[in-house]
């Protein structure tokens, strides 16, 4: 199994399931702006630290904290009961992901989940730093090999990664699809990842900033996951003289992914 930090491999998330992507999609949204929301009124807002510092990881932890504050969390940002698990993990997994402590932020609290929470006026977001970049391009590397494999071709010749990598569009494409598995490892696992940071903003942000009204669908990803297959299994079809062998070879102008 191939594995990148927290990051777990390609099957366990194998098949994308609409129904699952569109409500960690959703609760992902909603777990962000409840983060939003509670950097606003923390002053006023009850929170009980002393007995949640439960000896566990930041989703457990964070469960254990929703749970008691479930009656007074406004409506807007309650999960269902069928799927406050998974709204608990990603709440947690957005801290890690999106947010840093930084040096000058008073350490509170016993736990990790603690610390940002207390810290919540105070968080800023995460810089895309060399490291996170040279993660982030691991990251998709491995996502990408990880589904070659899944399709039983083995391991593919890096040239054909490299080409997917070089042109713009299926660059983009490749994105969606790496962004949509760090999605759901993040749900079932509750640890976020900053590599992911820097895909998400190659997705969403421009000239520095969000893009008005982006958002990134089920299908987008679904849709991403299809195109990639068919161009690795279209790949092995060729003869090895049309293999791309260069790091910006033919492959590189051929692809057309989807819109």
């Amino acid at each position: 199994m191939l594995a990148i930090g927290n990051e777990v491999s390609r099957k366990e998330n194998w098949p994308f399931n609409k129904r699952k992507l569109k409500r960690s999609l959703v609760l992902q949204h909603k777990a962000y702006e409840f983060v939003k929301w509670l950097g606003k009124v923390q002053e006023s807002w009850f929170f009980p630290f002393r007995n949640l510092h439960i000896q566990g990881s930041m989703g457990e932890t964070a469960e254990a904290w929703l749970s008691a504050q479930l009656h007074a969390i406004p409506r807007q940002f309650q999960p269902t009961p069928q799927s406050f698990k998974e709204f608990a993990r990603l709440f947690a997994a957005l801290f890690e992901t999106s947010y840093e402590l930084g040096p000058s932020l008073q350490k509170v609290g016993c736990c990790e989940f603690c610390e940002y929470l207390s810290s919540i006026p105070k968080l800023k977001l995460r810089k895309v730093t060399k490291h996170t970049k040279k993660q982030s391009q691991r990251l998709i590397e491995d996502s990408l090999i990880d589904l070659h494999s899944s399709l039983g071709l083995g391991y593919p010749e890096m040239a054909i990664v490299d080409s997917l990598l070089a042109n713009p569009n299926s660059r983009r494409t490749v994105h969606i699809y790496t962004y949509g598995l760090g999605l759901l490892n993040r749900a079932r696992t509750g640890r976020g990842n900053p590599a992911l940071l820097v895909i998400w903003r190659h997705l969403a942000w421009s000239d520095g900033r969000l893009i008005k009204d982006f958002k990134l669908r089920a299908d987008d990803i679904i849709g991403a996951e299809k195109w990639l297959k068919e161009q690795f299994l279209k790949t092995t079809e060729l003869p090895e003289e049309q293999l791309p062998n260069k790091r910006h070879g033919p492959a590189a102008q051929k692809v057309n992914p989807p819109p």
